[in-house]
């Protein structure tokens, strides 16, 4: 008679099974898992081509530096169009947009990796790295000068929250905006979200706003706490326009600046302050998380921890470089930012304040719009009966005048639309050639003649006509040899162009209609 299993022998033997299913069942579920996770061979292939390409056509981004390491998200390669969006796998049509990206290391040749997008996750102790594995050290802040500004990507939202900490350089400027922008409603500014702070701040929401806010000027760093309506400077709240109407519309699509506004799409208001870092929020959903970094080229920008991307300076110059060369000053501290060029439209000019002078010499930098209108004067004036000329024009044939003396049918070359003319003692240098010569004109001066020599037209004894459309890239006038105009390109902090004289430290402007534009 056979014995059967006794009590401890069946638990034993239960126990023993329990165990391997602890062991082995997770092992399989996630061999399962990966094996339903993996990239077939021929969509591999495809992703390494797509990679391949980009690093081809974007080899600045990449620094052949041996045991660098780069991750390339299959998000971008879509995004860049390298890659059809959603990819997903030949064999079982698994969407791995999301989920892949292309590991690249450098070592005396790159190599490509399609792995799981943590595995690629390159992570530095310091410092931010963006979805194309670019690395960015962090700095303490983004100071502005009054020419940069951002562009956050964002516009106004019903529920917006914004989290910032900054410093002011000068409580005593006009405005200070941390933050700025504005729509239309058809008769008042509507859509505000903007922060200003000097002695008497101001602060905008929806279709409200209010200035001459009292604040703790000692308190250089402060942090601006807005949420639906209300700003709370310090902990404490200052300002409350959480019932107003026009916060958001649809038809609004003017997005947010930092260290200036967005009037309407007009950039103006420009500040000179520091920030440490932003948030931005939509609700409880963090939309933008700002921090003040350097690239690898030492440029200084907003890198945003949500997107993983960098956000640059849109204006001027760069951030946290206060003595930049791009920045002038005139006599009244107001601060004016270098431009490549100044360009008249048709309708503007420039009066220099200057009669025709006997040894009056001219160096000036000037572009062509248009070789087929009758006249391109780049400066002009003329006394009675037409003396007292001091006149250049470029078309299809150029015009010069000096004195009482004048050419309108020297020849050139139209293909030169970037020319160089100076004029010294009556002789005409374009582009180093001497193209008219009338040093032996008389009444080139006359104490009678008031007339003075204006910029992008001409100045006819008092009559202001023959406007251009060209670009002035900068202007010197001698009196024989000293210097009196020393004239470049630049932008006000409101931007408007103008012409800055380095010598009397002012700014022309212009005094036609419309505006110059600028580049």
């Amino acid at each position: 008679m056979k014995k059967g299993f006794t009590l401890i022998e069946i638990l034993a033997v239960v126990t023993i099974i329990g165990l391997i299913f602890i062991l082995v069942i997770p092992k399989i579920a996630t061999s399962l898992k990966n094996k339903k996770t993996d990239v077939d061979t021929t969509t591999n292939n495809l992703i390494i081509t797509a990679a391949k390409n980009y690093v081809n056509d974007n080899h600045d981004k990449f620094d052949k530096i041996d045991n660098n390491t780069y991750c390339l998200p299959l998000t971008t390669l879509t995004k860049k169009d390298y890659l059809d969006s959603p990819v997903k796998n030949v064999t079982d049509d698994l969407d791995i947009t999301n989920s892949k990206s292309v590991k690249i290391t450098y070592n005396k040749g790159f190599k490509y990796e399609v792995v799981d997008k943590k595995e690629c996750e390159v992570v530095y102790n310091e410092g931010y790295v963006d979805i194309e594995g670019n690395k960015y050290d962090v700095i303490e802040y983004l100071e502005s000068n009054g020419f940069q500004y951002i562009d956050t990507g964002l516009t106004t939202r019903e529920n917006m929250k914004i989290d910032v900490k900054y410093y002011i350089n000068n409580y005593n400027s006009e405005r200070n905006y941390v933050f700025g922008v504005y729509g239309m409603d058809g008769v008042n500014s509507g859509y505000r979200m903007q922060w200003s702070h000097t002695n008497n701040s101001f602060a905008g929401y929806g279709n409200l706003g209010t200035e001459n806010i009292k604040t703790d000027n000692s308190k250089n760093i402060n942090n601006l706490l807005f949420s639906e309506g209300k700003f709370y400077l310090n902990d404490t709240l200052i300002y409350d326009a959480s019932n107003a109407s026009l916060v958001y519309s649809a038809d609004n699509d003017k997005n947010i600046y930092l260290f200036a506004v967005n009037g309407n799409g007009v950039i103006s208001n420009f500040s000179s302050i520091r920030m440490y870092y932003m948030k931005m929020y939509e609700g409880n959903i963090l939309l933008r998380d700002f921090v003040p970094v350097i690239d690898k080229n030492k440029r200084p920008c907003f890198f945003d921890k949500v997107s993983r991307e960098c956000y640059y300076n849109q204006g001027i110059g760069e951030f946290n470089k206060y003595d930049h060369d791009d920045i002038l000053v005139d006599k009244s501290n107001e601060r004016y930012g270098k431009i490549n060029y100044i360009e008249s439209t048709g309708t503007q000019y420039i009066d220099t304040g200057l009669p025709t002078k006997e040894n009056m010499k001219i160096d000036v930098k000037y572009y062509i719009n248009n070789f087929e209108v009758t006249r391109n004067y780049v400066f002009g004036v003329y006394g009675n009966n037409y003396a007292n000329r001091m006149q250049w024009s470029h078309s299809n044939t150029l015009f010069a005048g000096y004195g009482n003396l004048y050419n309108s049918n020297i020849q050139s070359d139209n293909g030169l639309n970037l020319n160089h003319l100076i004029v010294d003692k009556g002789k005409f240098y374009l582009n180093d050639i001497m193209v008219y010569d009338a040093s032996g004109a008389s009444q080139v001066y006359s104490a009678n003649n008031n007339a003075s020599i204006n910029l992008f037209a001409v100045n006819g004894n008092g009559t202001i006509s023959n406007f251009s459309s060209i670009r002035i890239y900068y202007m010197k006038i001698y009196d024989n040899n000293t210097l009196i105009r020393d004239y470049v390109p630049v932008i006000t902090s409101a931007g408007k162009a103008c012409l800055f004289d380095q010598i009397e430290k002012k700014c022309y402007y212009n005094q036609g209609s419309g505006e110059f534009l600028y580049g």
